[in-house]
């Protein structure tokens, strides 16, 4: 079941995504956390998914983080240390489809050829490589 839950956070208005029926629970956890949010990027995307929610409202790792696999998506995410962090988010992202994030077969293949592959990220379960080559941007916030 996913839920949109709508929060009100400095007089902007965010989406967030989850599949939780513990949407009082949510809240309180994403409020806790939204100066480090602001703080780490001023030019936030507004629309958070969760990329593990029952995880993350069972705080089942030793951490939370903000992850952003390009300039256009930001996922909140239990886990136990950055990495696998990220190799969460990408595998979410491979589930639900998001492959405009990953680079394609035929991108791989010409950012090999030209030496620029090494600038991609490469993560998850399947080895997919991020398509922005500045990203991701991980930041702990618990």
């Amino acid at each position: 079941m996913n839920t949109r839950t709508y929060y009100d956070f400095g007089g902007k208005v965010w989406s967030i995504t989850h599949d939780s029926d513990d949407t009082k629970g949510l809240v309180a956890k994403i409020y806790d956390i939204k100066h480090k949010i602001y703080a780490l990027r001023q030019d936030y995307h507004e629309e958070i998914e969760i990329a593990n929610p029952r995880d993350y409202l069972a705080e089942f790792w030793k951490h939370n983080y903000l992850v952003l696999p390009s300039p256009f998506s930001t996922f909140l995410v239990n886990a136990d240390n950055k990495q696998d962090s990220i190799d969460i988010v990408i595998d979410y992202c491979v589930e639900r489809g998001y492959m405009g994030l990953f680079l394609d077969d035929e991108m791989i293949k010409e950012k090999t050829e030209e030496g620029f592959l090494d600038e991609h990220y490469c993560g998850g379960n399947h080895g997919h490589y991020l398509s922005e080559p500045d990203f991701p941007m991980i930041e702990r916030v618990k």
